[in-house]
Protein backbone atom coordinates (compact mmCIF):
# COMPACT_ATOMS: atom_id res chain seq x y z
CA UNK A 1 0.00 0.00 0.00
CA UNK A 2 1.08 3.93 -1.03
CA UNK A 3 1.73 6.03 1.96
CA UNK A 4 0.02 9.49 1.86
CA UNK A 5 3.46 10.78 1.19
CA UNK A 6 4.44 8.91 -1.90
CA UNK A 7 0.37 9.24 -3.35
CA UNK A 8 1.31 13.36 -3.05
CA UNK A 9 3.93 12.82 -4.65
CA UNK A 10 2.47 11.59 -7.51
CA UNK A 11 -0.14 13.82 -7.85
CA UNK A 12 -0.11 16.17 -11.20
CA UNK A 13 -1.75 19.53 -11.88
CA UNK A 14 -4.67 18.02 -9.33
CA UNK A 15 -4.59 14.66 -11.33
CA UNK A 16 -3.48 11.00 -10.13
CA UNK A 17 -3.42 8.07 -11.83
CA UNK A 18 -2.65 4.77 -10.12
CA UNK A 19 -3.88 2.80 -13.58
CA UNK A 20 -2.79 -0.65 -13.47
CA UNK A 21 -0.93 -0.53 -10.47
CA UNK A 22 -1.85 -3.45 -7.84
CA UNK A 23 -3.38 -0.57 -5.61
CA UNK A 24 -6.76 -2.32 -3.52
CA UNK A 25 -6.71 0.08 -0.73
CA UNK A 26 -7.80 3.80 -1.06
CA UNK A 27 -7.46 4.75 2.13
CA UNK A 28 -4.69 6.87 1.53
CA UNK A 29 -6.01 9.24 -0.85
CA UNK A 30 -9.14 10.43 1.70
CA UNK A 31 -6.32 13.46 2.08
CA UNK A 32 -5.59 14.60 -1.04
CA UNK A 33 -8.89 16.25 -0.72
CA UNK A 34 -7.52 19.01 -3.84
CA UNK A 35 -7.94 16.20 -6.47
CA UNK A 36 -9.55 16.61 -9.90
CA UNK A 37 -8.95 13.92 -11.19
CA UNK A 38 -8.45 9.92 -10.04
CA UNK A 39 -8.07 7.65 -12.17
CA UNK A 40 -8.17 3.89 -11.15
CA UNK A 41 -8.70 1.67 -14.11
CA UNK A 42 -7.23 -1.48 -13.51
CA UNK A 43 -6.88 -1.71 -9.91
CA UNK A 44 -7.64 -4.54 -7.80
CA UNK A 45 -10.13 -1.78 -5.92
CA UNK A 46 -12.87 -2.92 -4.53
CA UNK A 47 -14.49 -0.46 -1.66
CA UNK A 48 -14.71 3.29 -2.26
CA UNK A 49 -15.76 4.55 0.98
CA UNK A 50 -12.65 6.59 1.52
CA UNK A 51 -12.76 8.66 -1.90
CA UNK A 52 -16.57 10.38 -0.34
CA UNK A 53 -14.59 12.89 1.02
CA UNK A 54 -13.00 14.00 -2.32
CA UNK A 55 -15.72 17.10 -3.46
CA UNK A 56 -13.49 18.84 -5.82
CA UNK A 57 -13.26 14.96 -7.99
CA UNK A 58 -14.73 16.23 -11.31
CA UNK A 59 -13.01 12.88 -12.86
CA UNK A 60 -13.21 9.34 -11.91
CA UNK A 61 -12.03 6.24 -13.20
CA UNK A 62 -13.04 2.90 -11.57
CA UNK A 63 -13.37 1.05 -15.07
CA UNK A 64 -11.97 -2.56 -14.86
CA UNK A 65 -12.21 -2.46 -10.88
CA UNK A 66 -13.83 -4.96 -8.36
CA UNK A 67 -16.06 -1.73 -6.79
CA UNK A 68 -20.20 -3.13 -6.71
CA UNK A 69 -21.37 -0.36 -4.65
CA UNK A 70 -21.20 3.13 -6.30
CA UNK A 71 -23.35 4.66 -3.22
CA UNK A 72 -20.04 6.30 -1.19
CA UNK A 73 -19.40 8.43 -4.38
CA UNK A 74 -23.19 10.36 -3.89
CA UNK A 75 -21.54 13.73 -2.58
CA UNK A 76 -19.23 14.10 -5.01
CA UNK A 77 -21.85 16.68 -6.41
CA UNK A 78 -18.55 17.89 -8.64
CA UNK A 79 -18.33 14.84 -10.63
CA UNK A 80 -18.54 15.31 -14.26
CA UNK A 81 -17.17 11.99 -15.73
CA UNK A 82 -17.40 8.72 -13.86
CA UNK A 83 -15.86 5.87 -15.50
CA UNK A 84 -17.49 2.19 -14.35
CA UNK A 85 -16.80 0.09 -17.58
CA UNK A 86 -16.23 -3.92 -16.30
CA UNK A 87 -16.81 -3.62 -12.76
CA UNK A 88 -19.48 -5.16 -10.80
CA UNK A 89 -21.87 -2.25 -10.36
CA UNK A 90 -25.40 -3.36 -10.40
CA UNK A 91 -27.32 0.07 -8.52
CA UNK A 92 -26.10 3.47 -10.07
CA UNK A 93 -29.26 5.38 -8.03
CA UNK A 94 -26.94 6.63 -5.95
CA UNK A 95 -25.85 8.48 -8.55
CA UNK A 96 -29.15 10.59 -9.06
CA UNK A 97 -28.03 12.81 -7.18
CA UNK A 98 -25.12 14.16 -8.89
CA UNK A 99 -26.28 17.08 -10.45
CA UNK A 100 -23.09 17.86 -12.50
CA UNK A 101 -22.37 14.21 -13.96
CA UNK A 102 -22.24 15.01 -18.03
CA UNK A 103 -20.59 11.30 -18.88
CA UNK A 104 -21.23 8.03 -17.16
CA UNK A 105 -19.88 4.80 -18.60
CA UNK A 106 -21.18 1.86 -17.74
CA UNK A 107 -19.94 -0.63 -20.49
CA UNK A 108 -19.92 -4.28 -19.48
CA UNK A 109 -21.11 -3.67 -16.39
CA UNK A 110 -24.18 -5.20 -14.28
CA UNK A 111 -26.07 -2.06 -14.43
CA UNK A 112 -29.41 -3.15 -15.88
CA UNK A 113 -31.53 0.21 -15.11
CA UNK A 114 -30.81 3.48 -14.94
CA UNK A 115 -34.20 5.21 -14.60
CA UNK A 116 -33.34 6.63 -11.72
CA UNK A 117 -30.76 8.83 -13.39
CA UNK A 118 -33.40 10.58 -15.37
CA UNK A 119 -33.17 13.47 -13.29
CA UNK A 120 -29.63 14.04 -14.34
CA UNK A 121 -30.29 16.49 -17.22
CA UNK A 122 -26.66 17.79 -17.75
CA UNK A 123 -26.29 13.54 -18.63
CA UNK A 124 -25.49 13.99 -22.06
CA UNK A 125 -23.10 10.50 -22.67
CA UNK A 126 -24.42 7.63 -21.09
CA UNK A 127 -23.15 4.34 -22.23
Amino acid sequence: MYTMEQLAGKVRDGRLDLSNIAVSDVSGVCGLTDLTVLILRNTGVTNVRALAGLTSLEWLDLSGTGVTDVGALAGLTRLRVLCLDETHVRDVSALSTLASLAVLHLYASKVTDVTALAGLTGLKVLR
